[in-house]
């Protein structure tokens, strides 16, 4: 399973890849919604984790951005 983690905090990030990858996840990880529509766009996920508060884009906004991309909305139905 591949997971995306969005978050702007580095400390939050590394050990939420830390702990994923101990389970057997396979871990993207990036800095705000911005960034993971671009991650998105490029690679097939399986669960995002976003935090709401982030640089650029938030995590609202990050989810309806996907909702209304058909390329994107792959994650969502899942």
């Amino acid at each position: 399973m591949k997971i995306l983690v969005v978050d702007g905090q580095y400390v939050n990030r590394y050990l939420l890849e830390r702990l994923l990858e101990g389970y057997g996840y396979t871990v993207i990880s990036v800095i705000d919604g911005v960034e993971a529509l671009e991650k998105l766009a490029q690679e097939n996920v399986d669960l995002i984790i976003s935090d709401i508060i982030l640089p650029r884009m938030d995590g609202f906004q990050l989810s309806r951005e996907q909702k209304e991309n058909e390329q994107l909305l792959r994650t969502a139905r899942q």
